[in-house]
């Protein structure tokens, strides 16, 4: 999401929340445990509420837009797109939090019972 104005807060929690979900991408494609469960699961939960914001903002700046080529209209177009695309990621996120029981089996040494 692309941040505009002087909000420098917004904008570096938001880039944090990234860097965080790519880390959990690449532990949902290792299949490896990292941290523990309940930290993913209160990160996926912020991460969901970030994403909701996010497109809630991108949705009203497009609803109030008027499309006429500007470079406003060209930004809202490509933060949809980029929206389309994070998809996977987000769902793999959720996947690795509530779906990965082998792999949190494997954290706490039950693999006899995943």
């Amino acid at each position: 999401m692309i941040v505009s104005g002087s909000y420098p807060v917004a904008k570096w929690l938001s880039i944090s929340l990234d860097a965080i979900g790519l880390f959990c991408f690449y532990c949902f494609l290792k299949q490896k445990p990292s941290f523990t469960r309940g930290f993913w699961i209160l990160f996926s939960i912020i991460y969901t509420i970030k994403s909701a914001i996010g497109l809630a903002i991108l949705t009203s700046a497009a609803i109030h837009t008027t499309w006429d080529g500007s470079n406003f209209s060209h930004i809202v177009l490509m933060d949809f797109v980029v929206a389309i695309l994070d998809m996977p990621f987000f769902i793999a996120i959720i996947l690795y939090t509530f779906d990965s029981k082998k792999i949190w089996a494997i954290s706490r040494g039950e693999m006899a019972n995943a």
